[in-house]
């Protein structure tokens, strides 16, 4: 090391380029190039590995990390932040385990608490739960460098990117620690308030994984994630796709197949894989210029894969919504005209084409439109002409003679001109106010350009049909209505005429109650004569009685109106439900393929529905049966099931699987959203051959599921060690002698009641609890032979399955006090890899708070860290 000290020119190059603060940072440069002989690339390369081991290395700064490490500076989560020593460290005491050579200054010696005391089941529960943490992170170490620098660059460049951060691994964040004060002055940003970490992940990590597993039988579900604005089903859409296998062949031919696809084990709740070969630059244009078209067609293909075979029931399309160019509009139509834009001789299968064309002529434009998603906008008014879903596309695709009620030389329409074999179409707008048909087969022959002749004909009938529909109840409106005389405020026929007769009917029984009670003075209020009053006879005078017939009379006149006005409307409404029918009979033709006598065969090809997407994380998939080749009549079967996937929400964060039949879904859907998007295919599409994943993508997906394994694991680990501590903190006795919680280093431990070394009889050097496994037994300090297997799984090996907890108490076996010998259960003592034991355990003759696990390698539960070397095929 040189002992010269850095000029000013060296501390300058190092600040400029670590973009440090001269002022604050000038001493930390200095200490760095003293330690690395003064050079400068060695040392700013230091600092771009690990900028804040960089800083903790060269500060002066109070290291809290003695006070969060064990004995062998491992992280300590046991709480024990103190460490007890031998007067010298020469001697030896029998039962403990030698110390290192040499210990850094740290937290000064105490004696220890009673309180953590841990009983021999106790110290099984800790070789069972791991050090049960965080949830490993499987992301190496090259990715948070990557992520770092990327950071780093577009901080230079004035570009703010988003971080992403998970419940599900460690976070990457320095976390902050307190120390004496090695700084003059300090912002007040830095102390006044300590930061904890931000918390913008979505809430669903945080439920448990059980609760996330898929539905035996029934499919995976794509949702929307955070980090979204605004509803939408693009998740909804991949997950009918993918059930389709044509266009997931089609969506994994996107892109070129990459050498690896990264890892994250948080990617399914919206974590980003950056790509391998992302550039690390500095300047705001080598920013920009960074290539991302491969990630887009990665993470597709990450969400195909994850799709074929993960045991979660759902995972997130938020990373792909934040690829696509203003996604925030119309996320599906984008979605379709990003991937034609960069894939678009791939597409052919999901797309369509079609050329608008004038409706009196036979010549077709050269103009092409292609279009994966077909979205009609209609407005809510429109939808009271429309009640199938042909009658919509009719409004979409024959836009001048429907909707604008004009049918002349200027008018024209489009037409099909290709057909893929997976057809997307998108109710937009504002839907209707109750419902449209949707049929369960489609058929898009009327729309094709062979059919433009019948398409000319269909249209002006229906132009006819809207012409005389309009004029009926132009008619039937006139009719019922009236208007005052200015011309302004409208009443209906009947309206007026109900009121005017419930008017003349209180002026009638009014001269009614007169002539009673003329009746009633004439007898002069006899009560015995008419008890009730309203039971006496009218008597009317001549100016009553005239007016009485005058009030007849135009009761009389008005029922007689109101019958002529009921006759009316009634004829009306049969004239509009007739050219009602007849709108239906136009916008059924050319929808059925098996209508007899038809004099040109239809030729298009037939769709059936394959599943209906929302935008409130709600999907009904259509899911394709396996063949049954074992069927009664000797032929194979194909069956289709319908499911029903709802995301409950944050709130519990699982997903709900119902089987339901077509005509329940056809009911569902609109009492769920008014503006669906509806997936069709071919027969074609449905049995093309599933394409097999790529080495790369099949190890993601593995490695995925396997992370989710390892949460399962985990999760049981936990539960049971909960009930483990439960089960312990019963059976201590609440009234036991004290005692010392480690007497290894007592100077007086073997010379007073041998009570280090243990029972009479019973060898201290040898392990109680080694006949607890069929393995060989377990030295102090050392965790069992099957640990360090649970440890380490390769993607090769097929996990275990989670495993049930086990009992509190098993049953000891016999032979507990006898001295085990691994030699005599047919087995070679092994070493165990792990690292040495935990500090000052005791050696000790058998507890009566002993117990047996009935299972031998009860710590093999976990899969602590995950084989993944994904950069190779």
């Amino acid at each position: 090391m040189a002992t010269m000290d850095p000029t000013d020119d060296e501390i300058s190059q190092v600040i400029d380029f670590a973009n440090l603060d001269p002022h604050q940072d000038r001493t930390l440069v200095i200490q760095a190039l003293k330690n690395c002989s003064r050079n400068v690339e060695a040392v700013v390369m230091e600092y771009f590995d690990d900028a804040a081991a960089f800083r903790q290395k060269y500060n002066n700064k109070w290291n809290e990390g003695f006070f969060q490490g064990d004995r062998e500076t491992v992280d300590n989560r046991t709480g024990i932040s103190f460490h007890l020593e031998s007067l010298e460290h020469s001697e030896s005491v029998p039962s403990a385990t030698p110390p290192r050579e040499a210990y850094a200054s740290g937290a000064p010696s105490r004696p220890p608490s009673r309180s953590n005391d841990k009983s021999p089941l106790g110290r099984i529960v800790e070789w069972q739960a791991g050090d049960i943490g965080p949830a490993p992170n499987f992301q190496g170490p090259e990715e948070d460098e990557m992520q770092r620098a990327l950071r780093e660059s577009a901080q230079q460049a004035g570009i703010t990117l988003e971080h992403h951060d998970s419940t599900a691994t460690q976070s990457t964040q320095q976390e902050p620690f307190f120390g004496p004060a090695t700084r003059t002055d300090y912002d007040k940003a830095d102390w006044s308030m300590v930061p904890v970490g931000t918390s913008n992940t979505w809430a669903a990590a945080e439920h448990k994984a059980s609760a996330r597993k898929r539905a035996e039988g029934a499919p995976a579900v794509l949702v929307q994630g955070n980090g979204v604005h605004g509803n939408h089903a693009l998740g909804g859409l991949l997950t009918i796709l993918h059930e389709i296998p044509l266009a997931r062949n089609t969506l994994l031919d996107c892109g070129s197949p990459a050498e690896t696809y990264g890892f994250a084990s948080d990617w399914w709740n919206g974590r980003e894989i950056l790509p391998a070969e992302t550039p690390l630059q500095n300047s705001e244009a080598a920013w920009q210029d960074m290539p991302q078209k491969a990630v887009f067609e990665e993470e597709l293909h990450r969400l195909m894969a994850f799709l074929d075979s993960t045991e979660r029931s759902y995972g997130t399309v938020s990373v792909l919504h934040s690829l696509i160019p203003y996604a925030s509009f119309d996320t599906e139509k984008q979605f379709y005209e990003y991937l034609d834009q960069r894939n678009s001789e791939k597409l052919d299968p999901l797309f369509q084409t079609a050329s608008p064309a004038h409706v009196h002529s036979d010549e077709i434009e050269d103009e092409i439109a292609r279009f994966g998603l077909l979205e009609f906008d209609l407005r809510r008014d429109a939808y009271h002409d429309v009640t199938t879903l042909y009658e919509a596309i009719d409004h979409l695709m024959w836009n001048d003679a429907l909707s604008w009620d004009n049918f002349d030389d200027t008018t024209k329409m489009a037409v099909i001109t290709s057909t893929g074999d997976v057809m997307a179409i998108k109710i937009g707008g504002d839907g209707p106010a109750e419902s449209i048909e949707i049929p369960a087969n489609f058929y898009p022959e009327r729309w094709l350009a062979s059919r433009k002749d019948e398409a000319r004909r269909i249209q002006a009938a229906c132009v006819l049909t809207k012409r005389q529909m309009a004029a009926v109840a132009l008619k039937g409106k006139a009719e019922n209505q009236w208007l005052n005389d200015w011309g302004q405020l409208k009443h209906t026929r009947r309206d007026t005429l109900e009121q005017g007769i419930a008017q003349w009917n209180v002026y009638g029984e009014y001269l009614e109650g007169a002539g009673r009670l003329e009746t009633m003075r004439a007898c002069q209020f006899d009560t015995d004569r008419f008890p009730d009053y309203h039971a006496a006879p009218a008597t009317m005078n001549i100016d009553c009685t005239v007016k009485r017939k005058k009030v007849d009379e135009v009761l009389k006149a008005a029922e007689k109106s109101m019958s002529e006005l009921d006759e009316h409307i009634e004829h009306y409404t049969k004239q509009m439900e007739a050219l009602q029918a007849k709108q239906r009979f136009l916008g059924q033709l050319l929808t059925n393929p098996n209508k007899t006598g038809r004099a040109k065969p239809m030729t298009c090809k037939q769709y059936s529905l394959r599943g209906i997407a929302t935008d409130v994380n709600v999907v009904f998939v259509c899911q394709r049966a396996e063949i049954d080749l074992i069927d009664l009549e000797g032929e194979g079967s194909t069956g289709d099931q319908w499911w029903k996937l709802s995301y409950s929400g944050d709130t519990v964060g699982t997903v709900n699987a119902e089987k339901l039949d077509i005509q329940q879904v056809l009911t569902h859907v609109w009492k769920l959203t008014k503006t669906p998007t509806l997936i069709y295919a071919t027969e074609a599409a449905l049995s093309a051959t599933p394409k097999p994943l790529s080495a790369p993508l099949d190890r993601f997906a593995r490695a995925d599921n396997k992370a989710f394994r390892q949460e399962l694991n985990q999760e049981v680990m936990m539960e049971t060690e909960q009930e483990m501590e439960t089960t312990r903190g019963m059976m201590v006795d609440p009234i036991s002698p004290s005692k010392r919680k480690h007497r290894d280093d007592s100077a007086d431990s073997l010379d007073t009641n041998r009570a280090s070394i243990g029972t009479d009889g019973v060898n201290a050097f040898e392990d109680p609890f080694a006949d607890q496994t069929q393995g060989p037994g377990i030295a102090a300090g050392e965790l069992p032979p099957n640990y360090s297997e649970a440890q380490g799984p390769t993607l090769d090996r097929t996990p275990e399955e989670p495993l049930t907890p086990p009992p509190a108490l098993p049953p000891r076996p016999d032979g507990f006090f006898d001295e085990p010998h691994a030699e005599q259960n047919g087995s070679e003592p092994t070493s165990s890899s792990v690292p040495a034991a935990p500090e000052m355990q005791v050696r000790e003759g058998a507890s009566i708070f002993s117990s047996r696990p009935s299972q031998p390698g009860i710590g093999g539960i976990a899969e602590a860290t995950l084989d993944m070397d994904l950069s190779k095929p």
